[in-house]
């Protein structure tokens, strides 16, 4: 599915997709997280490959959960539309700070500026943060 403000920017992505295939996009993004992921060599001891794998998803999963614009979501769930109509996609600035945090201490601080500079963004004239969605 492409996506644009106009037809002839849906066209052009779809164009390029066709030209380039799914594929090509699929593997550029694939190498993209890997690089990011690679980019901090840690030194994991003796530590079993099971548990590097899980640490390197569990650093993966944590950045899906945050926003270009530096937010950092409490879940990406969809399960509670089921019965409570809502979701848990807001950024809680406790659960945002712990998470920046995470990443900070692995090795990737610029999520964590980014998640900063968007609480400076967002705190209101009272000085006290608001839920934001």
């Amino acid at each position: 599915m492409a996506a644009c403000l106009d037809w002839k920017g849906v066209k052009r992505l779809n164009d390029l997709v066709i030209r380039r295939t799914p594929g090509y996009f699929i593997a550029r993004a694939a190498d993209y997280w890997r690089l990011w992921l690679n980019r901090k060599r840690m030194k994991f001891g003796d530590l079993p490959d099971a548990i590097v794998r899980l640490y390197a998803r569990s650093l993966l999963i944590l950045r899906t959960h945050i926003g270009n614009n530096g937010a950092i979501v409490a879940a990406n769930d969809s399960d509670i539309l089921q019965f409570a109509r809502d979701t848990y996609a807001y950024m809680w600035p406790r659960d945002g700070a712990l998470a920046a945090h995470a990443l900070e201490v692995a090795g990737f601080p610029m999520p964590s500026q980014k998640f900063l500079e968007f609480c400076g963004e967002i705190i209101g004239r009272n000085d006290f943060f608001h839920a934001q969605i």
